[in-house]
């Protein structure tokens, strides 16, 4: 009897199914994996809440999609920004970004 291989892992960079069935969809990026994408969008933006302009920090700002990843939105830098830690709350809140092209 033959040693069964191992299943392989899947990453912290875990793919996501793009809707259409035995397609893999892009890659969603998570903890350490998501970092870089984070600190390039914190400096483009100036630390500013690009929603109402509040200063924040790396521990306060919040790295926010424009279309959200349920929507089909990607984990890019042209579909990130930042916002304060209210600004994000609210958008949540209202909807915003679910299906905004």
């Amino acid at each position: 009897m033959k040693p069964r291989k191992p299943i392989p892992r899947v990453s912290k960079a875990r793919r996501a199914r793009s809707g259409q069935p035995g397609k893999l969809g892009i890659i969603r990026l998570w903890g350490k994996d998501m970092e870089p994408l984070r600190t390039s969008v914190f400096l483009r933006d100036c630390l500013r809440c690009r929603e109402c302009g509040k200063d924040v920090t790396f521990a306060t700002g919040h790295l926010a999609h424009i279309r959200s990843r349920g929507a089909g939105g990607s984990d890019t830098e042209e579909n990130t920004r930042l916002l304060c830690g209210d600004c994000h709350r609210d958008e949540h809140q209202k909807g915003i970004g679910y299906g905004r092209n």
